[in-house]
């Protein structure tokens, strides 16, 4: 009986840093021994990759293969754990495998249920949909990144829904900042906002732009689109940028080593997440850590979970109603220090812990759902 970890693809930001947290000797006693192997929906990486070859890792490769491959690597008896529940192989090979599906946990990351529930309101919604709804039904438990996101399944009432897990990554201080970056920033002839964190459109960057050309941004405008998103989006918001901005726009064009992308937090002084779903907790984690104001679309599920976890975050919304010194205000020493309390009591090392038992213990355990509002297990 195994524990098995699935991927829908390799992005070595995220993918390496979870499996060395998952597979250090210092969390092995969070997983009782258990065998855990990691399936990976994508190709073998070059030599140098962030995520190298391992006896436990699996590349299943894509689409059709990937299904078959799949259904191949994963036995009766072995418990699954699904980061983000998107690819078009997954419900393909778990459809059928109820008993499977009875062992399986699906961590949100938030484009997965939004995407897929937005297909199933398509009239007729497609058979992927329908499979994607079916395998969720018979799912043991769920733990969302973003805690509101569970409450998108809630239209699939009068189904019954997976056990509700509050649940995060163990990455967020796997890798500690250097000793030099607790200091405060050093002062410099320009300040720097960050838009975004990667070319995704999801990133809403044009609409972020242009919110902060209104409320009269001087600072330098610094945008990391070195991986996600199409070459023409990319291009796109490069012009944009430089349209408004001129030679205060510093689009970044190539994707960052994990050291390299922690410089360029520690040197921005804001940062503007206008996401309308959870993404990048990771950089937001970092900028917080560091005492940096970070922006957060208030009408999100992000948004609102950070606030009640006592985070001191501002609403994006808000942006266009401002003003420059508004904008860049720096946060009060009080506000600092609320954001690293928080972090210590919802993104520290023994939090991850307990969030990884949390989801362990609902994917274990022995007794049937509950029939109705399915249970949520507090922290």
């Amino acid at each position: 009986m195994g524990l098995i970890h699935a991927f829908p693809g390799n992005n070595g930001h995220h993918v390496a840093p979870m499996i060395r947290w998952l597979t250090a000797d210092a969390h092995a006693h969070i997983f009782s021994g258990r065998e855990q192997k990691f399936l990976i929906a994508d190709h073998p990486p070059d030599a140098g990759a962030s995520v190298q070859q391992d006896e436990r890792i699996r590349w299943i490769g894509t689409g059709r293969r990937a299904a078959l491959e799949f259904t191949r690597q994963v036995r009766s008896d072995d418990h699954l754990i699904l980061h983000s529940f998107q690819g078009p192989h997954l419900p393909y090979a778990l459809t059928w495998r109820r008993a499977l599906l009875r062992r399986t946990a699906w961590i949100i990351w938030g484009a997965d249920v939004r995407s897929r529930m937005a297909g199933l309101e398509r009239r007729p919604p497609s058979s992927y949909s329908l499979m994607w709804r079916e395998c969720v039904r018979h799912m043991r438990c769920v733990g969302a990144l973003a805690h509101g996101d569970y409450d998108v399944l809630e239209s699939l009432r009068p189904m019954v829904l997976p056990t509700n897990v509050p649940f995060f990554y163990g990455i967020a201080t796997a890798s500690p900042l250097p000793v030099h970056m607790h200091a405060p920033k050093p002062p410099t002839r320009n300040r720097v906002i960050l838009v975004g964190n990667s070319g995704a459109q999801t990133n809403n960057h044009a609409e972020a732009l242009h919110w902060l050309q209104a409320a009269g941004a001087t600072a330098d405008v610094v945008c990391p689109m070195g991986y996600g998103g199409t070459p023409e989006y990319v291009a796109s918001i490069a012009g944009l940028g430089m349209r408004l901005f001129g030679e205060r726009f510093k689009p970044i064009l190539q994707q960052l080593s994990p050291q390299e992308f922690d410089r360029l937090l520690y040197s921005a002084d804001v940062l503007v997440f206008n996401h309308e779903r959870q993404q990048g907790l990771f950089s937001l984690t970092r900028m917080l850590d560091l005492g940096r104001k970070v922006y957060v679309r208030g009408d999100t599920s992000l948004y609102r979970m950070l606030v009640s976890q006592g985070f001191c975050v501002f609403d994006s919304l808000g942006i266009p109603e401002g003003d420059s010194d508004a904008l860049l205000a720096p946060l009060s020493p009080a506000q600092i220090l609320s954001n690293k309390d928080a972090i210590q009591r919802h993104r520290s090392p023994r939090a991850a812990e307990d969030a990884w038992t949390r989801l362990l213990t609902a994917l274990y355990e022995d007794h049937p759902r509950d029939v109705g509002r399915s249970n949520e297990l507090s922290p």
